[in-house]
């Protein structure tokens, strides 16, 4: 271990997101009530091709692309603020003729959100598409906060749960590498005695990732 004064940490920030694509009719739901899925159902055939999320004023574009052989007869959007509770954005019926959609989803929230599409056949039964998060955003879904008194911890608040975290220096070389286990809000993350220089710290979550720029001068 160093002796002496202990190196502060210095953040600077960068976000990751998303890609891109589709288009179709819309319909949105008036009354966002909590939906998760019953963990009894069975998920039905077909899966997802694409999932973006793009920003605009005043509103999201979901836009996805289900796969071949969908029996879905509707298509439900949600979304999330803490990455646990989901709430209905909007319902697309399924068409015959396209896999292709776009639906708007309005909000004015200043928080990070993650999307997920639920696909639901004529017999009730459901497939949920991974977790995306907006493209382009700046919204981080955490923060670092600067420790002053202990440069050995990273002091780590999360609107979503973290599974992993991974250091890295510069050059390539990973220096940590530790689970989290869905860990957030506040976390304190013990690291190792860094020597000086700039770091990036990648947290990786259930479809999401961001990451960090660390400098220890």
């Amino acid at each position: 271990m160093k002796t002496g004064t202990l190196p502060r940490i210095i953040l600077t920030a960068f976000a990751v997101a998303s890609l891109s694509v589709a288009g179709a009719q819309q319909w949105v739901v008036q009354n966002k009530d909590q939906t998760r899925p019953n963990p009894n159902e069975q998920d039905i055939t077909g899966s997802y091709n694409s999932t973006v999320a793009l920003p605009f004023s005043g509103y999201n574009e979901i836009n996805w692309t289900s796969g071949t052989g969908s029996d879905a007869t509707r298509f439900v959007v949600e979304y999330s603020i803490d990455g646990l509770q989901f709430q209905t954005a909007a319902e697309q019926v399924a068409t015959g003729n396209t896999s292709s959609y776009t639906v708007k989803h309005y909000t004015q929230s200043n928080e990070p959100l993650l999307y997920r599409i639920r696909s639901v056949n004529s017999a009730g039964k459901s497939a949920t598409s991974r977790n995306f998060m907006v493209d382009g955003v700046p919204l981080a879904p955490l923060r670092i906060i600067t420790n002053t008194t202990n440069s050995n911890v990273l002091n780590v608040n999360s609107n979503w749960p973290i599974n992993r975290v991974n250091i890295f220096s510069l050059d390539g070389t990973q220096v940590l590498a530790r689970d989290l286990n869905g860990q957030r809000e506040f976390i304190p993350i013990a690291i190792p005695d860094l020597g000086k220089g700039m770091y990036i710290v990648h947290f990786l979550g259930d479809g999401w990732k961001h990451s960090e720029k660390i400098l220890i001068p």
